[in-house]
């Protein structure tokens, strides 16, 4: 039997799912985005569109469709690049079980948190 194809693997990625996670987070916009590499190894990952402020989610491992870790970028802020860590999740498979997730999210990677000069603070020193 056949490996299912880059295409197949795109088509059956939870891009609502995981938009709507997003959204419950405070974050619009959400893309699927992909890279092959050399060796025809595929690459996806979730982001939301500003460069300098975003919300990350990575599958974790790379290859399936439940487990995830996310993280916010907010460069635009004067915060690294790695400077709010990643979060691990996992989908559920219903809508109670993304707003738990969301809910468990929401001390660090809401997207209004980052509103909050003293609230980014706590970043500062890790």
């Amino acid at each position: 039997m056949n490996a299912p194809s880059h295409h197949d693997f795109l088509a059956s990625q939870p891009v609502f799912k995981l938009r709507h996670l997003a959204e419950l987070l405070g974050w619009r916009g959400l893309q699927l985005r992909h890279v092959t590499l050399d060796d025809g190894k595929l690459i996806v990952w979730y982001e939301t569109t500003d460069e300098k402020f975003h919300l990350q989610i990575n599958p974790h491992p790379l290859g399936q469709t439940t487990h995830y870790r996310a993280t916010v970028i907010a460069t635009r802020y004067g915060l690294s690049l790695d400077a709010v860590g990643f979060y691990d999740l996992t989908l559920g498979e219903n809508d109670d079980d993304l707003r738990q997730c969301a809910h468990c999210l929401q001390p660090t990677l809401s997207r209004s948190n980052f509103k909050s000069k003293e609230w980014r603070k706590r970043f500062d020193s890790q």
